[in-house]
């Protein structure tokens, strides 16, 4: 919490709102960053399932045995359970709306009791700005871990498809 300098000089004031502003436009910076990554991995997810999807479909209207039709099923589904769970870590991220934008409502500066000087004021700008430092750090926080564990499920997705892939065509060949 910031405390209220003993001078009350207005420099500081005016130097920690400054300080306080760049936090906050730093954090909207990475906010940005944040979606853009979950927006770009979501449609890299939507690609492997729709070519999951392709070959599935192509392999099953050959009229395949049932059987093959079985595998061919197991194998898109084995795309599609990482791919979900990605992208229900991923859709986590995007409409998140707990967010302190930088500035305040004018009605607040208006309107507010018991603050008389431009050193008050600032002062108390400066405090509700570090307040929304702490709360979208929080939120920062939550949308990386949303981020991350989103991105390990889809680079689990080659592997399995290819894996899979792999097992069909051994359970393909003995049979």
């Amino acid at each position: 919490m910031v405390q209220q300098p003993e001078n009350g000089s207005l420099w500081r004031f005016q130097e920690a709102l400054r300080q306080a502003e760049k936090c906050v436009t730093a954090q909207q910076t990475q906010l940005a960053w944040v979606q853009g990554r979950a927006t770009t991995t979501l449609g890299w997810i939507s690609a492997e399932l729709l070519g999951a999807l392709a070959l599935v479909g192509a392999n099953m209207s050959k009229g395949l045995h049932n059987s093959e039709t079985l595998y061919w099923l197991v194998f898109g589904v084995s795309v599609l359970i990482p791919a979900s769970i990605s992208t229900l870590y991923l859709i986590k991220v995007l409409p998140l709306m707990e967010w302190n934008f930088e500035g305040l409502q004018p009605e607040g500066i208006l309107f507010t009791k018991g603050i008389e000087t431009q050193e008050e004021m600032l002062h108390s700008t400066v405090l509700g700005l570090e307040n929304a430092r702490q709360e979208n750090d929080a939120t920062i926080r939550k949308m990386v871990r949303s981020l991350r564990i989103g991105w390990i499920w889809f680079l689990v997705i080659p592997p399995i498809a290819i894996l899979s892939a792999l097992l069909l065509a051994v359970v393909t060949l003995y049979r």
